[in-house]
C-alpha cells in the first residue's frame, strides 16, 4: 500500500517532521521521559540531515510550528502515570 503525502514532497516532509520531533523531544523531557526524548531528538537530527541533502525549493511555503501546543499538548500540562 502506497503512503499519502498529501501533496507534500521530500523536502516539505523533512521541514515538517524535524521541528515537529523537535517539539515532541521538549515534551517528552518536561515529562520526565528521557528515552524518548533522546529518541525524538534522533529524528529531529535525521530529519535535519536529511533535509541539507534534499533542502526545501525557493518559495515553498514554510511548515507548520509548534504543532504541540495546537493540539493541547504542553509542558505545563501534567504527566500521565
Amino acid at each position: 500500500m502506497a503512503a499519502e503525502t498529501h501533496g507534500a514532497g521530500k523536502e516539505e516532509f523533512l521541514a515538517y517532521v524535524g521541528p515537529l520531533a523537535g517539539e515532541l523531544a521538549r515534551l517528552a523531557r518536561a515529562h520526565h521521559l528521557p528515552t524518548l526524548a533522546y529518541l525524538l531528538d534522533m529524528v529531529r537530527l535525521e530529519a535535519k540531515g536529511q533535509a541539507s541533502v534534499h533542502p526545501l525549493k525557493p518559495g515553498a511555503p514554510a511548515p507548520r510550528q509548534d504543532l504541540g501546543s495546537a493540539v493541547g499538548l504542553t509542558a505545563d500540562a501534567p504527566a500521565r502515570r
